[in-house]
């Protein structure tokens, strides 16, 4: 048995030819260490973890990636050496022989993706040069070592290198130098903690934590706390650290850990209100360079909503505490000026986006806004003019207009003149008495979707002051520009759509329509079907026209019978000296013979 192994070995040894090794591109330390602090992902301080993995090629001669696998499994090492400045390795390494490991914090079981899970990562370390090294399984013919770092009280004295070998075969490679280098000792300063909640006697423990991997703590060994009289041991899985209460002589021993003096936190009173900087933006856009007033037409967003951030004395925003709730009240100047009510008006966290619209005309109106019973800390708004003109826009096909099919050019015209009815008084004359004119855009959309996403650009447009929205489009198109309308809480008018497309109240809130659903008409007829005991039909229809499944369940619903169902070929034109006498005999030939009604 075993000549025979030496032989199989033997043979596929030669025709597979010598075993190589060489660096993936990109993934090992290249010949110089980059200046960008960003691309260091091998030369990292002490007790930090490379951020990039070393990743090996495992190959023969012809190129066959080499698969360790079954009995002929065979594993690789990684170590770490010193480097002489010539560049030769250095035997005599201080540094190691002071109780410098050389450790890894990853899943090296697994093959990618797996690998990445940093939940199942466990922590091994050796000492360079050791009998005892880190070994890796060949995957697929890549070697791969990630999450590799020095673990030391003290920073090596020069360059290092790695070498993995693969010592059944007696080869190696080795990597370009790298620097390991100081580590951090004095924390960093912290100008954006927020204390959420009110609260005396607080103290706050800070530590530092590895730079490459947020749950371990630095200094990540024992070694490093043996000093610390009050130190708990570390965890097993290196995530942290616990203490005792130290007296302030004692803490001040432990570099990579930090106590706060104890300190109360005190809730944020508010002192004033402010437009936040969209609204700001929004606000210098829009103003009369020359008056700095704002024109809006009548019930329109003012500001398309106002942001409005709460400030404490020191001009801080408030994010916690009673006034970061409050519930906001609206004076105007003139007072008694309509106003919508439309949102709830109360802070969440120290801001709130105000939805107010004013619905009369007006010429100067200023809001006054504030905390409810705290009118000294108020707000005043710029000036806005409110104009009575209500901008209409229909969505409709208009390419067609007389003899052809399309009635949406005539739908138009009608929407025209019942807007000219209104501005002359003639219908509803009390809107002409409050200063309010109608105006109509009208948007040709051949009823295709990709038309419609050229057309929105005036919906988008805050500038564009669209009130109502008139649709003569098919549902499916018309869905294409209801959320704008949704976002900007614009109501929609269906002339057609039949659908059951927009029943949804909650995502169509301002949808409405001047037509039956498919299935309140076929309940209709059915029902007036009953009434007059006409229980027996017959179908009659083009071959381009489909029923929905709602009429058929209609149909039953109303115990009406199907007796027949004639589909006809589309004639595509109904003028009299098209017809002929007899055309439809055959065709009708089975209705005369039921004796239907």
């Amino acid at each position: 048995m075993t000549i025979a192994c030496l032989i199989l070995i033997s043979t596929w040894m030669f025709v597979t030819g010598e075993l190589h090794l060489e660096f993936v591109k990109f993934y090992h330390p290249p010949a110089i260490i980059p200046d960008d602090p960003a691309k260091l992902y091998y030369s990292v301080p002490l007790n930090q973890m490379i951020s990039k993995p070393i990743i090996v090629s495992v190959y023969y001669s012809n190129g066959t990636p080499f698969l360790a696998e079954g009995e002929f499994n065979t594993t690789a090492t990684i170590d770490s050496y010193a480097v002489l400045p010539s560049g030769e390795i250095n035997k005599k390494d201080t540094w190691a022989d002071s109780g410098g490991k050389l450790c890894q914090k990853s899943a090296w079981w697994l093959n990618y993706p797996e690998r990445y899970n940093r939940h199942l990562a466990k922590t091994r370390c050796h000492t360079p040069h050791s009998s005892i090294l880190m070994e890796s399984q060949i995957f697929n013919g890549r070697l791969i070592f990630d999450w590799i770092y020095h673990e030391h009280t003290i920073v090596p004295p020069s360059m290092r290198l790695f070498r993995i070998e693969i010592p059944d075969y007696e080869i190696f490679i080795d990597t370009k130098p790298i620097s390991v280098t100081k580590p951090a000792h004095r924390l960093a300063k912290f100008t954006d903690i927020r204390i959420l909640d009110v609260t005396e006697n607080l103290q706050l423990n800070i530590t530092l934590t590895m730079a490459r991997d947020p749950w371990s703590r630095i200094p990540a060994c024992s070694e490093c706390f043996l000093d610390i009289e009050h130190a708990r041991q570390l965890s097993s899985d290196r995530k942290f650290i616990t203490f005792q209460r130290l007296t302030s002589e004692e803490e001040e021993k432990i570099l990579p850990v930090v106590f706060t003096k104890k300190f109360s936190v005190l809730h944020q009173n508010i002192d004033k209100i402010i437009m936040d900087s969209k609204t700001k933006r929004l606000y210098s856009e829009l103003k009369n360079k020359v008056t700095n007033v704002v024109e809006v037409p009548i019930s329109s967003h003012l500001l398309n909503g106002l942001g409005m951030i709460a400030l404490d004395i020191s001009e801080r925003r408030i994010f916690s505490g009673p006034d970061s709730k409050s519930r906001i009240s609206i004076d105007t100047v003139p007072t008694n000026i309509c106003l919508t009510k439309e949102n709830t008006r109360v802070m969440s966290e120290g801001k709130f986006h105000l939805l107010v619209s004013i619905c009369e005309v007006v010429n100067s109106v200023k809001l006054i806004i504030y905390p409810a019973g705290k009118k000294h800390v108020s707000f005043t708004s710029p000036v806005f003019r409110i104009t009575g003109n209500i901008t209409i826009g229909h969505f409709g096909d208009l390419r067609f207009s007389g003899a052809g099919r399309e009635i949406d050019s005539h739908i138009n015209s009608f929407i025209q003149f019942a807007i000219n009815d209104v501005n002359n008084g003639i219908i509803v004359p009390e809107l002409k008495k409050k200063g309010i004119q109608f105006l109509l855009k009208s948007y040709n959309i051949p009823n295709e979707k990709s038309a419609t996403y050229r057309k929105l650009g005036d919906l988008k447009n805050i500038l564009s002051n669209i009130g109502l929205v008139i649709s003569s489009v098919p549902g499916n198109v018309a869905k294409v520009f209801s959320p704008f309308l949704v976002k900007f809480m614009i109501p929609l008018i269906s002339t057609i759509d039949s659908s059951r497309g927009f029943s949804d109240k909650n995502s169509y809130p301002f949808y409405n329509s001047l037509t039956w659903t498919e299935e309140e008409f076929y309940n209709s007829v059915f029902q007036s079907a009953k009434e007059r005991f006409w229980t027996d039909i017959v179908i009659i229809r083009y071959s381009t026209i489909e029923l929905s499944n709602s009429f058929y369940s209609t149909a039953i619903k109303y115990n009406i019978n199907i007796q027949n169902h004639i589909i006809l070929k589309e004639m595509k034109n109904l003028k009299p000296k098209y017809l002929q006498d007899g055309m439809l005999s055959n065709d009708l030939g089975p209705v005369k013979k039921s004796n239907l009604k």
